[in-house]
């Protein structure tokens, strides 16, 4: 049934919920018995008050007892008419006019029954009124109080028995009674739908959408709110869409979606669902499903998977990076074990100094973020200033209408007050206006994000980079420039979906599109004011209110126009971009402050020898490995989405599909096939077992490597399938181009042709030739920050025309400036080196 998606959907986000929230405990619980530890100290000083934090997440990722889905739009749009058919069922009442005036709650229930809530409920107690028989068509009965009451209807139906809340709104905009209690509903629905009425001269009434973003942006201080449920996690419905006549249908829907583009950003055309609800019952009533509800299904389906699993991803990345902060600086501690007494006294005072030169060389960088910020804030303020001063914008400000002009009321107190309201709301919508039309905000905003991203990601690295520095045994003289930008920082890399672009998922960047809420005119100085309370009394704008208004007007511009107003004004509009500045501030300075305190504890703690340091630290880091994987399965078991859909790969699970096994995967041939584009013959590298923390490095690491690395000579990555064979089994399949054999079969299935037994000289130049794309994909790895460890004739594949890939790179990492070694393989002379100092 149709309500089956909602069931199932909310059904899985719990068992998501329950598997993170008990990582985190598991880490809340370790970190409560390293109690005052060094390493705690440390973290404090890195991470601003991670234990609030960590308890907090705790408690916001606790699976939920109800989920609401809230429907809002416009009047008479047929929401009622939609969640009768997503129940499957007539149950709410539904007519041409309005026939919804209150919030109407539908939840399960023990017994079908409707509640009734009076908006005094202590004058007047809510009324319940069960039905005795369950299959009863209640629905005039629901009538009765959809005029006057919230009503709470309970019914037993799959949906909501998972904890499923359906809510039921009037018109946006028809009271403003009613607009608040619809915006309560905001801050804890899961799934936000809103119907718009095609027939409404096929427009989208962008004011009653408008109210509703300024209510959102309102919420963005709320940690539970995400503001994404309005732009890529929001469903518009367009219902009516019988009433276009064919000829009008693409003019509508670029109309439309040019609408909501201008209020939500850009759209994905999924979330916009063109449907007529009439035409579905009467489908219903004969037991088919049109195509446009099933694409309604479907687009609440996605909708819910979206959210819930950007919702979850604050929480895992918060994780997951406090999780490596935290394995760093153990690192650096037992790495430091390789150095004598002295040597790390040496080391910590050459850090140190470093420290110093890098916290004045970052104090510098952001003294010029904050004048570039400054400089494109002027920019803005000026293009502004320069609209409000054209002819144009004189002339359309100035000119009121008798339909604008503002009623004049008993006093003049009140009169002049309502006008300079009117002339406020005025000038805030000419701004938002100006804002749809040349995007300044929008495009400013994200321009200042997108650079302070950038220049923090150099800092941190800087930081990183000199973490490295702190823990690297001496040898030779190693160079103090940092890695290039690209090397990766982790042990287990990730690829991120791209929810937050390239900003640190400690920042949550709002709406798309800048909405205005802000009174324009009540930020301005009380200059205008004070003009208003010397003006001509009521009598004088009763004769000639177009006058007064025009000249009112006119003075306002006047106002409006300069730096000193609209500084105030556009800071507000701009406080994510300002904010943002003002945060990565304060990381980049805690992450400093952490490393100093470090730095100068492994001073004090010089006196312990090598194996009272790997005591202390060595079990800390062990759990925080274990920790760190159990943190990246739940990631790709339950947030991380293929690169596929099912019906794009074609392969058979039997032995003719083999074309290689290994000790971790079987590699099977099978064809992609992409909807416009020619079929590929390709390798899917399906792994034996399922993701547990004991194997997940080696998915992590291969598929991090080949994502990352992009060479003639490398073997081509096409992306990863994940089958979720069972609730606790996902099937990693990487799909990978197909090669005809690996060199070690074509050099042993034809050994003659090998150059010590063949006087040809073809044979030693394919060997040269081999030789020389070997050595070009290894400088190619080399110079990205990796290293293969596993190159061989078996991991060495043969194509067309003679190329030979590098393939197998799940014993591949990135290093950081230091070369990791095989002790089995190492030079007896060089053992000593690899040796704690006290045991050398």
């Amino acid at each position: 049934m149709p309500f089956q998606a909602l069931s199932e959907a909310f059904k899985k986000d719990k068992q998501k919920r329950a598997k993170l929230c008990r990582i985190y405990e598991e880490t809340n619980g370790f970190l409560d018995q390293l109690n005052e530890h060094t390493a705690v100290k440390v973290l404090e000083e890195s991470v601003d008050d991670f234990k609030t934090t960590l308890e907090d997440n705790m408690k916001n990722i606790k699976p939920r007892d109800q989920y609401i889905v809230l429907l809002a739009g416009e009047t008479s749009a047929g929401k009622s008419s939609i969640i009768n058919l997503i129940l499957g069922e007539d149950l709410l009442p539904y007519k041409t006019l309005c026939s919804t005036s209150t919030i109407c709650e539908l939840k399960y229930g023990e017994k079908p029954a409707i509640r009734a809530h009076f908006e005094n409920e202590e004058k007047n107690p809510p009324i319940c009124r069960e039905f005795g028989d369950p299959s009863q068509n209640f629905k005039e009965e629901i009538a009765e109080f959809t005029s006057s009451r919230t009503q709470d209807g309970r019914e037993r139906a799959p949906c909501k028995k998972e904890g499923v809340m359906i809510v039921d709104s009037p018109g946006v905009g028809e009271s403003q009674a009613m607009d608040e209690c619809v915006h309560s509903y905001l801050e804890n629905a899961f799934c936000f739908m809103y119907v718009i009425k095609s027939s409404n001269a096929g427009g989208v009434q962008e004011d009653r959408l408008l109210s509703l973003l300024q209510k959102v942006k309102a919420h963005k201080g709320n940690e539970r709110m995400d503001d994404r449920l309005f732009t890529k996690s929001a469903l518009f419905v367009s219902n009516f869409w019988d009433t276009i006549p064919p000829e009008e249908v693409d003019e509508v829907k670029n109309s439309q979606l040019e609408a909501l583009t201008r209020k939500m950003g850009e759209l994905d055309e999924s979330q916009i669902i063109y449907m007529s609800c009439k035409r579905v019952q009467l489908a219903q009533s004969y037991g088919l499903i049109t195509g446009e509800f099933h694409q309604l299904i479907n687009g609440i389906s996605s909708l819910l998977k979206s959210y819930m699993n950007d919702s979850l991803q604050i929480y895992y990345k918060w994780l997951d990076d406090f999780l490596f902060c935290a394995s760093e600086k153990v690192r650096i501690a037992l790495n430091l074990t390789t150095l004598s007494r002295n040597g790390i006294e040496k080391k910590m005072q050459k850090v140190m100094a470093r420290m110093a030169e890098l916290e004045k060389s970052q104090d510098q960088l952001f003294n010029e973020l904050s004048e570039y910020q400054a400089e494109v804030i002027k920019k803005v303020i000026n293009n502004l200033a320069a609209y409000f001063k054209s002819e144009e914008t004189t002339r359309r400000f100035c000119t009121w209408s008798l339909s604008d002009l503002p009623e004049a009321k008993a006093t003049w107190e009140e009169t002049e007050s309502e006008a300079l309201r009117c002339i406020s709301e005025r000038a805030r919508t000419f701004v938002q206006k100006w804002e749809e039309d040349e995007g300044h905000f929008a495009r400013t905003q994200g321009t200042l994000i997108k650079y302070c991203s950038v220049k923090y990601d150099i800092m941190e690295e800087e930081i990183r980079y000199l973490q490295v520095e702190a823990g690297r045994p001496e040898q030779g003289n190693p160079s103090c420039e940092p890695p290039k930008r690209h090397t990766s920082r982790r042990r287990f890399p990730r690829i991120h979906s791209g929810l937050q672009g390239s900003t640190p998922m400690w920042f949550r960047q709002g709406l798309t599109s800048v909405v205005l809420d802000t009174p324009f005119i009540y930020n301005f100085p009380e200059k205008l004011k004070r003009n208003f309370q010397h003006k001509k009394k009521l009598e004088t704008f009763k004769r000639a209110p177009d006058a007064y208004m025009q000249m009112e007007s006119m003075k306002c511009l006047g106002l409006i126009a300069n730096e000193e107003s609209l500084l105030p004004f556009i800071n507000d509009q701009l406080k994510d971009a300002v904010q943002f500045l003002k945060n990565i501030k304060a990381k980049i300075s805690r992450l400093r402050e952490g490393d100093k305190l470090l730095y100068s504890k492994l001073r004090e703690a010089n006196s312990r020898s090598t194996l009272q340091i790997k005591e202390v630290y060595e079990p800390i880091r062990s759990r925080l490995e274990v920790l760190k994987r159990e943190v990246t399965v739940f990631e790709v078991n339950s947030l991380r989405t293929s690169d596929f859909s099912s019906k794009e790969l074609q392969w058979n699970q039997d032995d003719k599909s083999i074309v290689g096994r290994g000790s971790f995967a079987t590699v099977y041939s099978g064809v992609l096939l992409r909807q416009g584009q020619p079929k590929v013959e390709v390798a899917l590298k399906v792994y034996n077992n399922p993701l547990r923390s004991s194997n997940i490095s080696h998915f992590i690491g291969e598929e991090y490597s080949l994502r990352y690395l992009n060479h003639p000579n490398i073997i081509k990555f096409f992306g990863t399938h994940l089958h979720q064979s069972s609730p606790s089994w996902t099937k990693v399949m990487i799909v990978l181009e197909l090669c005809k054999c690996s060199l070690n079969t074509r050099i042993m299935s034809k050994p003659e042709n090998a150059p010590a037994h063949c006087k040809d000289e073809t044979a030693r130049v394919n060997v040269l030739l081999w030789a020389e794309q070997i050595l070009d994909a290894l400088n190619y790895i080399h110079d990205q920050g990796f290293v293969h460890r596993d190159l061989k004739l078996d991991n060495l594949l043969a194509v067309d025309l003679g190329m030979l890939p590098c393939s197998n790179f799940d014993s591949s990492s990135p290093v950081f400036g230091e070369r990791k070694r095989l002790t089995v393989f190492a030079a007896k002379e060089s053992l000593s080196s690899l040796l704690p100092h006290d045991l050398q």
